[in-house]
């Protein structure tokens, strides 16, 4: 995963802080999903425990970039409030 999880040109590993994020009550849920043969997009509602330090923000989307039938890129992008 790269951006604001990490450092500039940084990549991080989704599984530990996905794992961090379930270990304090965060939770996802699916309210749509756009698939083709090459690209899933997974967009998500998010559900923060009340009083955690560091939430999550409200949605987010996974974007998944296959080749082969198998997941080549995995993006988790955040929105940005509109000005």
């Amino acid at each position: 995963m790269v951006g604001v999880l990490g450092r500039t040109g940084e990549r991080i590993r989704p599984v530990p802080v996905m794992r961090r994020a379930l270990d304090k009550g965060v939770r996802q849920h699916v309210p749509h999903v756009v698939a083709s043969r090459d690209i899933t997009i997974w967009e998500m509602d998010v559900t923060n425990p009340v009083g955690i330090d560091d939430p999550c923000p409200p949605s987010l989307a996974w974007l998944m970039l296959r080749r082969n039938g198998r997941v080549q890129s995995l993006r988790v992008v955040f929105p940005v409030a509109a000005r």
